[in-house]
């Protein structure tokens, strides 16, 4: 599946990536509040090369990775691929 952020950044997500129980756990402990399984999720969901083109694409003048830009990015791949829907 071929993803368009809203800040244009592009992604492929596959639906081997989604079916990944490890992703499931750790999406679990995020929604209990324990955000440090968050770099895991972004790389289960779009894998490493994709992961380092989005944290370069978010990259500020001053060379780091604004937190809230990658939430909001791994949120959005998240909605885009309707994780945690119920059906």
């Amino acid at each position: 599946m071929q993803i368009v952020l809203n800040n244009g950044f592009e992604c492929e997500v596959t639906a081997e990536n989604l079916n990944d129980w490890d992703l499931l756990e750790n999406l679990r402990k995020v929604d209990k509040g324990d955000v440090s399984p968050l770099p895991d999720v972004v790389l289960a969901l779009i894998g490493k090369e994709q992961t380092d083109a989005l944290k370069n694409y978010l990259r500020t003048e001053n060379g780091r990775v604004p937190m809230d830009g990658m939430i909001n990015a791994i949120t959005e791949i998240l909605n885009k691929c309707d994780v945690g829907k119920k059906s």
